[in-house]
């Protein structure tokens, strides 16, 4: 390693709460600044020189930052990484950038929970910003603001989330018929086609039937598509060998028990019990629907020896913790499953490049015949649209149509 270079005497760096520990005397390459802040309880190692990266700005024992508008682009990413100005060396410099075609595999052991990088020269890799568009399938929704607040309270600061609702043009305010679904299945075809053209990572399509999941997939791009019922199923099948799903009304068990035997996960299902409400009402009296869910998730696990409870419906949202804390067994809220999966999987397109297979049963329609026909010609469908930008962490920086409201 050159005398002279600046990142020799470094040995530890902490990246948003993520600690990344380098032999001293060997180098780092920033491969890319995450868009994210320091937490408030960042406590600095002693007997190392820490590397501290925060919105893109990298500040160390020292260090400094130079004025602002020293910035350098970073290649093949969409941040911007600060010059810094190394004291006692004089000369300020970009962080070593590394473009994503150079990235390797490997380059890390893991000891103790941590990173521990070895050899002659290794980078540190963290996650870039992704975009995600939840799509409230419906034209009449006075939950999609309360929606955007919760799920914006959860997410990472790095991501860019974008709720939405589709045209009111059909004034539908819940899916629980198959009429319904058939109606609104066109317009989540196009919302998900203006997604991947506007350069989303990742798709929510909210409704626990995962309606139009597939046909979505197939025009998505480069985007993933997930669905509600699908990324609850995998969550729980981690957690637990059977499980229930606790419904709104009788109606939607027939179409639901055909989606779980679609994903070859019937045969781990105890029972789904209804609770005798239309979606409309879920919100309605919040203490009424807890207590009917406490119940029927009660007798799931007595009486079928259901190991977990899935809610299935997005709008049964804001009672999971209760219900997990008074039932002691895992509570997946599908609101919440859908939404944390897209940013996983978002995160591994990004890191990795795992996106939608383009082949066999995953190959588009031909972009000729979408142009000749004109398919895709007019403006998304789109009706009520609230955005949570990225590096806001609390539903108060949530932005769009009026204020989000109180979540009780």
């Amino acid at each position: 390693m050159p005398q002279d270079d600046p990142f020799a005497h470094l040995d530890h760096a902490r990246v948003g709460g993520g600690e990344f520990f380098l032999g001293v005397n060997e180098g780092v390459e920033i491969v890319a600044l995450p868009q994210t802040r320091v937490p408030d309880d960042l406590a600095l190692c002693p007997n190392t020189q820490d590397v501290v990266v925060a919105g893109g700005t990298a500040l160390a024992a020292g260090m400094r930052a130079v004025k602002d508008d020293g910035v350098a682009a970073v290649p093949g990413f969409q941040f911007l990484a600060e010059l810094i100005e190394i004291e006692g060396h004089g000369n300020p410099l970009a962080p070593r950038i590394a473009a994503p075609s150079e990235r390797r595999p490997g380059l890390a052991d893991t000891a103790g929970g941590r990173h521990v990088f070895h050899g002659e020269r290794r980078r540190v890799m963290m996650h870039r910003s992704v975009k995600i568009r939840y799509i409230d399938p419906v034209g009449v929704s006075d939950t999609v603001e309360r929606m955007a607040a919760i799920l914006g309270a959860i997410k990472r600061p790095e991501t860019d989330l974008e709720v939405v609702t589709l045209d009111p043009g059909h004034p539908i305010d819940n899916l629980e018929y198959r009429t319904y679904e058939a109606l609104v299945t066109g317009n989540i075809v196009r919302v998900t086609r203006d997604a991947a053209e506007n350069g989303f990572d990742a798709v929510v399509i909210g409704c626990f039937y995962d309606t139009a999941v597939l046909a979505a997939r197939e025009i998505s791009g480069d985007a993933v598509v997930v669905g509600p019922a699908q990324a609850s199923l995998d969550i729980v099948r981690n957690l637990a060998h059977r499980f229930s799903v606790v419904v709104g009304e009788r109606k939607w068990i027939d179409e639901m028990e055909s989606l779980i035997e679609s994903y070859g996960l019937r045969r781990f299902l105890t029972s789904m019990r209804p609770i005798g409400m239309r979606v409309r009402e879920l919100q309605a009296d919040p203490e009424r629907t807890k207590a009917l869910l406490m119940e029927q998730a009660q007798k799931a696990i007595r009486e079928d020896a259901a190991e977990a409870i899935v809610l299935g419906c997005t709008v049964e949202y804001g009672f999971f913790e209760e219900l997990q804390r008074t039932l002691g067994v895992p509570v997946i809220d599908c609101l919440i499953a859908a939404f944390k999966s897209a940013e996983h999987l978002a995160g591994l397109k990004r890191d990795f490049g795992w996106k939608p297979s383009r082949v066999w049963g995953g190959e588009p329609p031909p972009e000729e015949e979408l142009k000749r026909w004109k398919l895709f010609d007019t403006p998304a469908p789109i009706g009520t649209r609230v955005r949570v930008c990225a590096a806001a962490a609390t539903a108060g920086d949530v932005t769009g149509r009026g204020s989000p409201p109180d979540q009780g």
